[in-house]
């Protein structure tokens, strides 16, 4: 599986905000669409194939485009994708205030409407305010949700996740560069079932070959990417 996350400095925002304005998208019914929320394993389960990852798409007054939200999933339900996330990268979460960010999962798991798999998405931020989004992604219907790594010392990035996790049920996904000894004492969180990997072809495949029974495993980046983690089952 596949998924484009170059993640721009904070001093690209206007640059790269404007260039979402110019960008016309290609794109849903209440939470979840009346489908229970996905059990952790059901998520690792569902995990496979190509992967949507939503860039946040902006009309000209700077607000976001949600019906360019709508019409992307649109398109890709037309063409049998079914999973589809947010990712702080791609998704412009520099770009964007707490609020907008909710409001962006809450119209992609309606626009979704319980058809495909939706990974909602933290951005860099501190316990009290990921464990809030983590909940209200719950609540909304999101299937998953993708944790990025805090910084901070190997027993506060364990905190951080385990925090999240006796908040909600749902699957989490770790996304970030991370050791492979921080990663053994991770998967140790039953609710850890997947990893979004954005580092080397290297390190994609250690981790491929170390935890691809315990993970699902997807890759960033181009098509090409996608293809090279096929023999590993990607």
């Amino acid at each position: 599986m596949f998924t484009s996350v170059p993640v721009p400095m904070l001093n690209s925002l206007l640059t790269r905000r404007s260039l979402l304005t110019s960008v016309a998208p290609v794109g849903w019914c209440c939470a979840a669409g009346g489908r229970a929320p996905s059990s952790p394993a059901d998520l690792m389960k569902r995990i496979g194939g190509p992967i949507m990852a939503i860039p946040t798409p902006f009309n000209r007054d700077d607000s976001v485009d949600y019906q360019g939200v709508r019409n992307m999933v649109k398109l890709g339900l037309a063409h049998g994708i079914r999973v589809y996330q947010l990712t702080a990268g791609d998704s412009q979460y520099h770009a964007l205030g707490y609020e907008e960010i909710k409001q962006l999962t809450r119209v992609l798991v309606e626009a979704v409407g319980g058809r495909a798999t939706v990974i909602a998405a933290t951005g860099a931020w501190w316990t009290a305010r990921a464990v809030d989004y983590a909940k209200f992604a719950e609540a909304t219907g999101a299937d998953g949700l993708q944790v990025f790594v805090p910084r901070g010392s190997e027993q506060g990035i364990l905190d951080y996740y385990r925090a999240i996790a006796e908040a909600v049920r749902i699957g989490l996904v770790l996304h970030g560069n991370i050791s492979l000894p921080l990663l053994e004492k991770l998967i140790g969180i039953e609710s850890v079932v997947a990893m979004k990997e954005d580092v080397t072809e290297k390190y994609y495949f250690d981790i491929q070959r170390k935890f691809g029974r315990r993970l699902a495993i997807f890759c960033g980046g181009q098509k090409w990417r996608y293809l090279v983690g096929q023999p590993y089952e990607s």
